[in-house]
């Protein structure tokens, strides 16, 4: 396992977010605020050429440049933010490869997890995916 891997971990479990402590949070405490982002989906931009989308072989360049460094623009800002957000929720597609496409699959798993893991440790991630 690669140290990326190793530091996503399933942190929700029968309907629990294991980050919030459940005695401390389930009473109000005050004004708080999240952040919601969707579809980081590395690879798109460069597979949709107008109205088609192009077909991933295993002999293609691909490239999510695009996508990846917009997601860490997202990062920066989100941890310059004072109060910190009481978590850091992404919904919708995670990757844009779908899991017959290797190499690509495996590449943008990894590309993203390591522009996610730069999110400050104090801000809990949360990833609610799409359909790949």
């Amino acid at each position: 396992m690669t140290d990326i891997n190793r530091s996503f971990k399933i942190q929700a479990i029968n309907r629990r977010f294991l980050p919030f402590d459940s005695e401390k949070e389930k009473e109000w405490q005050g004004p708080f605020y999240f952040v919601q982002g969707a579809d980081c989906q590395p690879g798109l931009t460069y597979r949709w050429t107008g109205t088609q989308r192009i077909e991933c072989t295993p002999d293609m360049s691909m490239k999510w440049d695009v996508e990846i460094e917009a997601t860490r623009a997202v990062i920066k800002k989100l941890n310059q933010m004072q109060p910190k957000p009481k978590f850091f929720i992404v919904c919708g597609d995670i990757v844009d490869a779908f899991d017959f496409e290797e190499p690509f699959r495996t590449q943008q798993e990894n590309d993203i997890k390591q522009v996610l893991n730069e999110l400050d440790p104090s801000i809990p991630l949360v990833c609610v995916c799409g359909n790949h």
